[in-house]
């Protein structure tokens, strides 16, 4: 696979997030993932703990060929003012 087919994008909103499911879903069960990676797991996750905290999300995701082949879920936040 060359670097040409290969895109990242960076998801920061809910509808991007929900929007990822089908791929996360079947990217999960490609990777035979663990069940805490699951999207259901960080989904609830943003829902319950990290969004009512004020954390910001932020989503990594690389696509060759138009393909997910990786999704890396965080979330940022400050510690002090700065």
């Amino acid at each position: 696979m060359n670097d040409a087919s290969a895109a990242y994008e960076i998801i920061t909103d809910e509808a991007g997030f929900r929007a990822l499911q089908p791929e996360w879903d079947e990217l999960w069960t490609r990777a035979r993932g663990w069940y805490y990676q699951a999207f259901s797991n960080c989904w609830t996750a943003w829902e319950q703990v990290a969004k009512p905290m004020g954390r910001k999300l932020h989503i990594i995701v690389r696509r060759e060929a138009r393909k997910a082949v990786l999704i890396f879920p965080l979330v940022t936040y400050r510690r002090a003012l700065w």
